[in-house]
């Protein structure tokens, strides 16, 4: 996580190792965004986009005791950075990146869906289940 100095808006960063193109061969020519963008619908890093910035707005909102629209409103995106595409003898003259803005309404909607909400009634419903069990005679 990165905060933009001249925005003041937060991103997040994924160093990845995946090598684009048919072929897995890894020459620089092969991290173009449109081969990155394949890559990443195989691979379902949108999904995983998605769930890493339901989790950062939902620690912006405590770190600073906000509403969640507030802090969604500090979420510039997300940043995937393939480093093998930098391997080269000098710079891509397009980097090998791709970066995400978030669709707030799916942020919003994920936020509502998490799993979490649903583990935690399950803990809590195991903990009281162990509570009510522990008391009982053997």
């Amino acid at each position: 996580m990165f905060e933009e100095k001249e925005s003041g808006l937060f991103w997040l960063a994924d160093w990845k190792t995946d090598q684009p193109g048919d072929e897995r061969r890894g020459a620089a020519e092969d991290y173009n965004p449109a081969a990155l963008m394949t890559l990443m619908r195989e691979e379902k890093y949108g999904w995983q986009a998605l769930i890493y910035l339901v989790a950062l707005r939902r620690y912006l909102g405590q770190a600073f005791d906000e509403t969640p629209d507030a802090a969604l409103n500090r979420i510039g995106g997300m940043a995937y950075v393939f480093i093998r595409g930098y391997s080269g003898k000098r710079p891509p003259d397009v980097p090998p990146s791709i970066l995400l803005k978030p669709d707030a309404s799916l942020v919003r909607l994920r936020s509502d869906l998490t799993p979490w909400r649903l583990i935690k009634k399950l803990i809590l419903r195991r903990d009281s289940g162990a509570r009510r069990n522990s008391s009982s005679p053997r």
